[in-house]
């Protein structure tokens, strides 16, 4: 009834908008990461909405409750947070898919290029769920390889976020279960491989496994140097980070 009403106020695209926000993770949802015009291309009706009207639809979906709009807090993004028994009501099985790609294009973008900036790191907490998300509920079968190797990518950073923020048992996790898919879909030389077991590395070296996280960054270290060649920045990296194992297995 209160979708109905909206629609009759002439918010056309109402019920499409809350369908699509109930598809996401039952987590506080950064909408001015996700739900902006160039995002929202695949969203079938809410392609036709620009910025203005995207807005006007959040507002009148606060208005009668349907959605919360939390406060803004200074460097951190705006978010909107559903109740559960709303999302349940209007989550759909259509808009799971459109959901799993806005998240992956959100994670790609370049604006989150500088990860040391404090509001970017908040930025990647707010979105990790999602991530999180949107990994356990997509059907990788049927997924074709740069889809999957996108997805593959934002659970990556989700995996390091979890990393970053301490949360070692869960990153292991994460960064296990990405491992698991990429052994199925992907030849064990695959370039994305290395990026999972380089990260697999770094929560064994913080959860005091030195010894294997010495032994996997050897081998992706050897591969990495034979493709790409001893100056690539990639290589680069893990040569850092196999110093830092080493030099704790010494005792520096």
């Amino acid at each position: 009834m209160s979708v109905a009403l909206l629609e009759q106020r002439g918010h056309g695209q109402a019920r499409a908008l809350l369908e699509l926000l109930a598809a996401f993770a039952d987590a506080d949802l950064p909408y001015t990461h996700l739900l902006t015009p160039d995002r929202l291309t695949d969203a079938g009706p809410l392609a036709a909405l620009d910025g203005p009207a995207i807005w006007q639809h959040l507002t009148a979906l606060a208005a009668l409750g349907l959605v919360e709009l939390l406060e803004p807090v200074p460097g951190t993004p705006a978010v909107l947070r559903m109740h559960p028994l709303v999302r349940d009501a209007s989550r759909t099985p259509g808009t799971v898919a459109v959901a799993i790609g806005i998240v992956t294009a959100a994670v790609l973008t370049d604006d989150f290029e500088d990860g040391m900036d404090s509001e970017v790191t908040a930025a990647w907490r707010s979105l990790a769920p999602h991530i999180l998300d949107a990994f356990e509920q997509a059907d990788l079968a049927g997924l074709d390889e740069p889809s999957f190797l996108e997805l593959m990518t934002a659970v990556n950073v989700a995996g390091r976020q979890l990393l970053t923020d301490g949360l070692h048992a869960r990153a292991r996790a994460v960064l296990e279960a990405v491992r698991a898919a990429e052994s199925e879909h992907l030849p064990p030389t695959h370039p994305h491989t290395f990026v999972t077991r380089h990260n697999l590395a770094l929560v064994l070296r913080d959860q005091g496994e030195a010894a294997q996280a010495r032994a996997e960054l050897e081998a992706v270290l050897a591969v990495e140097t034979e493709r790409l060649g001893p100056d690539h920045r990639t290589v680069q990296i893990t040569r850092r980070s196999l110093d830092g194992v080493l030099r704790m297995l010494e005792g520096r």
